[in-house]
């Protein structure tokens, strides 16, 4: 049982590599806790199997963001600021 309530809030999840990633135990946690959730991802070779892995959430988002890009940190911050206003957190793992 999760003891915490994130129903309502919104998390950007970066980094899940794999189902044995650090980042998708914590997106799991989230999603457990009631948060929707964002991913990106790094490189078109991940999208498939992150597209897999977030299937079963609702209204999850997936982003193609390569850190070192600053034009592709802006234009999905910008894509998550219109889609859902604002973030309550953002774990990079």
């Amino acid at each position: 049982m999760i003891g915490i309530d994130l129903e309502g809030k919104k998390y950007l999840v970066m980094g899940v590599a794999n189902r044995r990633s650090l980042g998708w135990a914590i997106a799991d946690q989230l999603a457990t806790a009631g948060a929707q959730l964002a991913f990106s991802y790094q490189a078109e070779r991940l999208e498939a199997e992150l597209e897999k892995l977030t299937a079963g959430l609702d209204g999850r988002l997936l982003f193609r963001c390569d850190v070192s890009q600053e034009a592709e940190l802006s234009a999905m911050f910008g894509q998550i600021a219109d889609q859902w206003g604002s973030l309550d957190g953002i774990v990079h793992a």
